[in-house]
């Protein structure tokens, strides 16, 4: 179990406590795990890392619906835009036919 779990789990256990005082988080509560270690982490990378946005792995969806929709926003900007342009961004047929059916223009 890693050190910021650890903390997570100490911090819920005093919330839950509310008015108990429970040890400061350098010893084992009742059924928890024995620590690796009682040396308090000073910084964790991976907590401190950037990382960049990704919407196929952090929305969710998938690769066909952000394409759809990614036609749907050129298609707004150009109407008239041809399927073979779409097709040379490397869009497939199913997805140019899909966002075709779902474009509305106003």
């Amino acid at each position: 179990m890693s050190n910021n779990t650890k903390l997570i789990m100490e911090t819920w256990r005093r919330f839950i406590n509310e008015g108990e005082d429970p040890v400061d988080g350098q010893e084992p509560q009742v059924l928890e795990p024995a620590f690796e270690s009682n040396v308090p982490v000073e910084e964790d990378p991976d907590m401190n890392e950037e990382v960049p946005f990704d919407p196929l792995t952090q929305t969710g969806e998938d690769e066909f619906e952000l394409n759809v929709q990614s036609i749907i926003e050129l298609l707004e900007e150009d109407p008239n835009m041809s399927d073979e342009r779409l097709l040379d961004l490397k869009f497939t047929q199913d997805e140019i036919d899909k966002a075709r059916r779902s474009y509305m223009p106003f």
